[in-house]
């Protein structure tokens, strides 16, 4: 399936799975190469790993620091913020962010329906520290 899709988002455990080996780097490559010119391999704690294939160019995307309550969802939310970000800029470094960003918010909480009445006016200033990192 890879051929028909712009953005491949597997977690590290699934990309491992598939490719066979915990080589993040070459397993971005690979799946960049059978088609997804955008790859982002979520790692958790780690961050995330960013791969370009017209660049072939990574970045490293840390975590967007935030207090952890629960980390469920955070995964999830970091392929819609980066969805979100790559639709409003079209660069998938900053839609990287973006998504750091929005699961900086899922962990700070219970339930995904708590993360609705959360403030979110320090989004911005996040989103501009994470920049600076990236």
């Amino acid at each position: 399936m890879l051929p028909q899709v712009d953005l491949f988002l597997p977690s590290s455990v699934e990309a491992a799975i598939l490719y066979g080996s915990n080589d993040l780097k070459a397993a971005a490559r690979v799946f960049a190469s059978l088609g997804a010119p955008v790859v982002c391999i979520k790692m958790g704690i780690e961050g995330s790993l960013l791969y370009l294939a017209e660049q072939d160019h990574f970045y490293h995307i840390p975590i967007c620091r935030a207090e952890t309550v629960d980390p469920t969802g955070a995964g999830d939310a970091f392929c819609g913020g980066f969805l979100a970000g790559l639709l409003h800029s079209g660069d998938p470094l900053s839609a990287a962010c973006c998504g750091a960003v929005s699961a900086s918010y899922v962990v700070q909480t219970v339930g995904a329906l708590s993360v609705l009445e959360m403030d979110f006016s320090n989004r911005d200033e996040r989103l501009r520290q994470l920049q600076d990192k990236c």
